[in-house]
């Protein structure tokens, strides 16, 4: 532990770990937010029965196996929507997501296909990790770690 000599000391301190912590909390967002994304793809090629996914209808299997793709394989046909999953990141927050209109359908569902959700159940399940990687970011921050 380093030792603080006078009140100056101290303040250059409290700077020094505040710089520290904008630096490391953007880390920390940027490792989650890749986290995130990461297990949002890692649902695309499962049968998302783990998510509580319904299988697919007879048709939509059919079209599948016309178009070359696996027969019961949600939301993998071409990969598209998959590579379409991207994050931002800052010093305070992060953002994970995709520009494809599909994704909103498949999350949410419509009136013709139930909901496949990917980013939600991705991020709920990245909640433990994501504390975790925050808080040792303020840990280290605020004990002075380089």
């Amino acid at each position: 532990m380093k030792t603080l000599n006078s009140l100056g000391d101290l303040a250059r301190a409290f700077e020094q770990n505040a710089k520290q912590m904008s630096v490391r909390i953007a880390a920390a967002m940027r490792t989650s937010a890749i986290a995130v994304v990461d297990a949002a793809k890692d649902e695309f090629g499962s049968d998302g029965k783990a998510l509580g996914w319904p299988e697919l209808s007879d048709a939509t299997k059919a079209e599948h196996v016309r178009n070359g793709y696996e027969e019961n394989v949600p939301l993998l046909a071409s990969g598209a929507l998959r590579d379409s999953i991207q994050y931002r990141s800052s010093e305070k927050s992060f953002e994970v997501g995709s520009d494809s209109q599909i994704a909103v359908y498949q999350e949410l569902g419509t009136a013709t296909i139930p909901p496949r959700p990917f980013l939600a159940p991705a991020l709920h399940n990245k909640i433990p990790s994501i504390l975790e990687t925050v808080g040792k970011a303020v840990e280290k921050a605020l004990g002075g770690e380089k």
